[in-house]
């Protein structure tokens, strides 16, 4: 279940606490309606309060905004069932940017301070099953935050810039030869309600191994970690590994559980006769198998992971170059194929990116490898 109807409201720093703007009932007649995901900047710009910062130099107009604390509420009705033995229910804020304090219910249940990590809380004896829940997030300006924070020593003098590296926030925001001064705020990754059943998909990781020279067969591992968080009767790891445009899978095990109760660990290598490999697109195409784990009790499925993967090897080639003693290469190799890196920085797309649409993505790429490039460096 996602929680995607917000309001939005603006204070002073530590106003918002002061004035009770986490309790469960708080008057919101002039907040404004704000999209999830998204960002401050965007729905203050939709709502003609702030100018584009992109025109002109309209961004010093917008510069306030980073001094504010940005306070987000949403309610939400839970209408499923708990067995409160067996089922959790977990809060999952997949991106918040970025020092934010989160209240249910008028009850604070923690604090947060990385862009880049979900935040995941456990809610099940919190959440009301009989009428609506009410969030409440406060987004502390981020400088602020820092405040009594000592600077880095080898940037002394230089405090602005000092107190933005100690952030685990996107360093672009505060300016750049290609961009302005917009420090982004706000909820820019969805908001998710998820049950589980007495255990969970903590990670997949599928890796190529190696490849015969000829292509013939290749080793593939597959590491599962799972969180069993209730019930004691054993549980085991499913996975399946589907070829491109095909429906029935070519390998398909059970596998056996090892570890402690919060880090269960399922781990295989497999041999594929005949891969269909992954290559970029100026030498191949890009070949996808479909990878679903399982996890089951007694056949019954507890939770799923399904996830697309290739197949294919890379290395950074830094050997001796026999045609020009005492140099050495500095290569790609993919799939055991030399390959000549064509390509560019890639930039965020825009300063907000929490209002991205996946259509923008795609014809930036396109245009990309239309341009004959087959590599980006993500910047």
């Amino acid at each position: 279940m996602l929680i995607d109807s917000w309001s939005l409201k603006d204070y002073a720093p530590a106003e918002g606490v002061a004035l009770g703007a986490f309790a469960e009932q708080f008057g919101t007649d002039d907040w404004i309606d704000v999209p999830v995901p998204g960002d401050v900047h965007q729905a203050l710009i939709d709502c003609g309060r702030i100018p584009d910062p992109f025109y002109d130099r309209k961004e010093l107009d917008c510069a306030w905004v980073e001094a504010r604390e940005w306070w987000y509420r949403s309610q939400f009705t839970y209408a499923g069932e708990l067995a409160q033995a067996q089922d959790r229910l977990e809060l999952v804020f997949h991106g918040l940017d970025t020092f934010v304090t989160i209240w249910l219910n008028g009850e604070q249940l923690g604090q947060h301070g990385n862009m880049f990590r979900e935040a995941a809380i456990d809610i099940t004896e919190k959440i009301h099953t009989d009428r609506p829940n009410t969030l409440a997030l406060c987004f502390e300006p981020p400088l602020v935050h820092l405040r009594d924070t000592p600077p880095l020593s080898w940037r002394a003098g230089r405090e602005t810039e000092t107190k933005r590296n100690l952030m685990r926030k996107a360093q672009f925001g505060f300016g750049w030869d290609w961009g302005p001064r917009l420090p982004t705020v706000g909820i820019w990754r969805p908001v998710e309600l998820r049950q589980q059943r007495q255990a969970a998909i903590q990670g997949v990781r599928f890796a190529t191994l190696e490849i015969e020279p000829e292509g013939g067969q290749a080793l593939v591992s597959v590491k599962v970690e799972v969180e069993l968080f209730a019930g004691d009767q054993p549980i085991e790891v499913e996975f399946t590994l589907t070829p491109p445009d095909e429906v029935d899978p070519i390998v398909e095990q059970t596998l056996p559980l090892e570890g402690s109760r919060d880090r269960l660990v399922a781990e295989v290598s497999v041999s594929i006769v005949r891969p269909s490999l992954w290559w970029a697109h100026d030498l191949g195409e890009p070949s996808m198998y479909t990878l679903v784990v399982r996890i089951l009790q007694g056949g019954n499925e507890l939770d799923r992971a399904q996830q697309r993967v290739g197949i294919r090897t890379l290395e950074l080639d830094q050997s001796a170059d026999p045609d020009e003693p005492g140099t050495h290469f500095f290569r790609l190799v993919l799939n055991g194929v030399p390959i000549f890196a064509r390509g560019a920085n890639w930039i965020p797309t825009s300063s907000f990116v929490g209002g991205l649409t996946a259509e923008r993505y795609e014809q930036q790429l396109s245009a990309a490898q239309n341009a004959n490039m087959n590599m980006l460096r993500v910047w």
